[in-house]
């Protein structure tokens, strides 16, 4: 079963790259952190965007409604009060299907928390997490990262 998930992921990885290359266009366009920073496309990942955690959501239905990614798939994350920081909340990443978990990380998988700016979309965490979209589109598959 390990083999055939293995590869399974093999065959998404041609799309998982095409995406990553239109999400980073958005990101350069539109999330841009600096104006000013000449900075190149590929660098837009990290601190050089301006993606937060609560902005996450937004950001994940624009690339749904701009049909970079093809799913029906909702992101939310997890807070216990609003006076708190995310690492105290334990704030996750969640990917549900109607209302059922289909992925779940950690905030900081996904967003740069640097001196607790919690902000720039992070090009692994976001890689993993559209993994996490593709396999469960198309073979049903539940990913579970270590949390």
């Amino acid at each position: 079963m390990e083999k055939q998930n293995d590869f399974r992921k093999l065959l998404i990885e041609p799309e998982v790259d095409e995406i990553m290359e239109k999400v980073q266009d958005v990101l350069f366009k539109d999330h841009r952190m600096n104006e000013d920073k000449n900075i190149a496309v590929e660098d837009i990942w990290g601190e050089n965007n301006n993606v937060t955690v609560d902005g996450l959501p937004s950001f994940f239905l624009d690339l749904r409604n701009r049909n970079i990614i093809q799913t029906t798939l909702m992101l939310h994350f997890s807070v216990y009060d609003s006076e708190s920081s995310y690492e105290d909340m334990n704030s996750r990443i969640i990917i549900f299907d109607s209302l059922k978990p289909i992925y779940v990380t950690w905030h900081d998988n996904l967003i740069d928390g640097n001196n607790f700016e919690y902000e720039g979309l992070l090009k692994e965490g976001f890689r993993n997490l559209l993994k996490a979209v593709l396999m469960y589109e198309k073979h049903k598959e539940i990913t579970i990262e270590d949390i």
